[in-house]
């Protein structure tokens, strides 16, 4: 048996769910990608009370987890699920000051059921804050619970995740491209600089929201070298924002294994690479 760990990577969208598994024969290449089709939402049911959808998901995992021998379980948590605030270090450093600007952002909310994680950035005098409920968490974590380890991941680790496997320190902008939702992240020199996320009910209306979140946060419509687009709806969202993201910056999707720069046995799928970037990221 191999020494080397494999590990399951897994998003979902609307009725499907998306994986990835690593090879137990060579490092930074996948033993498999695919995807699995539901009759019913997901996401509702990963949330809600239906516990023959949910172990429906599981039963599908587990198949999974033991086919390939998994030992460990990453999961995207989509965005609109946590809440996103970059913070000074100094609040950081002081327990009482971290627990003070918890109350004020989650105010009403038990304390008990909220998860605090803080990520490095590029500027060092800051820290970013990702706070999810622990209820909502623990669900995503029982997904995995036949795995030794299971990591749950915010949406901009994919591009911290990313750069760590293809070694790039170029500055780039990605844009993860959903029914109902955006996430925006932006790194330089191999780190996290900002992240943000737009939820909307019409496609149409992206372009001015995407104008007003960027009249207060002024890095959305800074300069870089690449925007990378991903997920289940980059060709809308491409559409709409085109004309308002960077003009002069590279246009690459995550369409193909080699704009991925990760290495798989098959080379064509029968569905869209982009769709299932998250989880071949995390596979890695």
């Amino acid at each position: 048996m191999s020494d080397i760990p494999v590990s399951l990577g897994v998003c979902f969208s609307d009725r499907q769910l998306y994986y990835a598994v690593s090879s137990n024969e060579e490092t930074q290449a996948l033993a498999r990608i695919g995807k699995i089709d539901f009759n019913f939402d997901l996401l509702s049911c990963i949330l809600g009370n239906d516990q023959d959808a949910f172990q429906a998901i599981v039963d599908n995992i587990d198949r999974i987890v033991k086919k390939y021998e998994v030992t460990n379980f990453r999961c995207l948590v989509p965005s609109f699920l946590e809440t996103w605030s970059a913070l000074p270090k100094s609040v950081y450093d002081q327990s009482s000051e971290r627990e003070a600007y918890l109350r004020i952002l989650k105010h009403g909310e038990n304390r008990q059921h909220l998860e605090a994680y803080w990520f490095d950035m590029s500027n060092r005098d800051f820290r970013f804050l990702t706070v999810r409920n622990r209820i909502q968490s623990d669900r995503f974590a029982q997904l995995g619970d036949i795995c030794s380890s299971t990591e749950l991941c915010t949406e901009f680790e994919i591009g911290t995740k990313w750069m760590g496997i293809t070694g790039s320190t170029d500055s780039f902008k990605a844009i993860g491209c959903y029914n109902d939702y955006i996430s925006v992240s932006s790194y330089v020199m191999g780190k996290l600089r900002a992240a943000t996320f737009i939820r909307y009910r019409y496609i149409e209306d992206l372009s001015y929201l995407w104008l007003q979140q960027a009249s207060n946060l002024g890095w959305m419509n800074g300069v870089h070298d690449m925007v990378c687009y991903y997920g289940t709806n980059v060709y809308k969202v491409n559409e709409v924002l085109q004309h308002v993201t960077d003009g002069d910056s590279r246009q690459l999707r995550f369409d193909s294994l080699a704009n991925m720069q990760v290495n798989a046995p098959e080379e064509t799928y029968g569905f869209n690479l982009e769709e299932a970037f998250p989880a071949i990221i995390l596979a890695h």
